[in-house]
């Protein structure tokens, strides 16, 4: 019944910003180290849909 009506089920996405997005791409080109990748603040539970 809650399926039929649309009910969201399970934990929400999480969002990814522009700010990760630009840590992600100097991460993967070897400018940051993943450490310094992870150590920004978008791992903070408010960020979510």
């Amino acid at each position: 019944m809650a399926l039929q009506r649309g009910v969201a089920f399970g934990r929400p996405k999480a969002m990814v910003t522009e700010e990760f997005k630009n840590a992600y791409n100097r991460w993967k080109s070897g400018e940051i180290t993943a450490c310094k990748c992870y150590a920004g603040n978008w791992s903070k539970k408010d960020d979510v849909l």
